[in-house]
């Protein structure tokens, strides 16, 4: 886990080897692909969700398993890099949830809010130049494939964003650079997000229904 002064790790370099022996056609071209880093924000497991009508242990449980099956699907997909989490609470350090992610990173106490905290991540623990995705950890359904496409369509736009199912929240928001992403996550979102120029990428189902 890490606070305070930047780090990125060697994996963020997104440039293909050079020397006498060079990686297969297919090989470069799957680098080139990979070229965002993913954040996905993350309360404690007991924070998160109170407003279900859930037993503390079952919703716990439910939080959990949206995790896991958000983040198993940002590990298959092809256009992602990096993945790091970002979280207020230490407790999940080292959670078996969390497995497979780049980097857990502690935000400063002096985020409060989500906004405060992406914007710290965006423009302190990410090389300037690379894209930056943030992605919600409720999407149980996601899949690889659908969220290929929205990256691909991200693309094509400086600053982008998927609503959610209800065309008020907020499920994905890119930047092309990191240190230019302009979060406002929280109610009417995806208003504000296309307030400050995110484009609006109309996703697949799966990347739209959150929980």
């Amino acid at each position: 886990p890490r606070t305070g002064s930047p780090r990125v790790s060697s994996q963020h370099q997104l440039v293909s080897r050079t020397g006498v022996c060079q990686p297969p056609a297919a090989d470069q071209a799957r680098t080139l692909l990979r070229m965002w880093h993913v954040v996905v924000p993350l309360k404690g497991w007991g924070a998160a969700k109170s407003r279900l009508a859930l037993p503390a242990a079952a919703r716990r449980q439910i939080v959990q398993s949206m995790a896991a099956d958000t983040l198993a699907s940002l590990r298959a997909c092809p256009e992602i890099a990096t993945i790091s989490v970002l979280v207020r609470d230490r407790d999940l350090i080292g959670s078996p949830v969390l497995h497979g992610v780049g980097d857990v990173v502690v935000q400063p106490d002096a985020t409060p809010s989500l906004g405060a905290a992406l914007h710290w991540y965006a423009t302190t623990q990410v090389r300037d130049q690379t894209p930056l995705a943030v992605v919600v950890a409720d999407l149980p359904a996601l899949t690889a494939p659908s969220l290929s496409k929205v990256l691909r369509q991200a693309q094509q736009h400086s600053a982008a964003m998927v609503p959610d199912r209800h065309h008020s929240g907020t499920t994905v928001l890119t930047a092309l650079v990191a240190a230019d992403l302009d979060p406002h996550f929280g109610p009417h979102s995806a208003a504000a997000h296309q307030a400050t120029g995110a484009t609006l990428v109309a996703g697949p189902a799966d990347v739209a229904c959150d929980v």
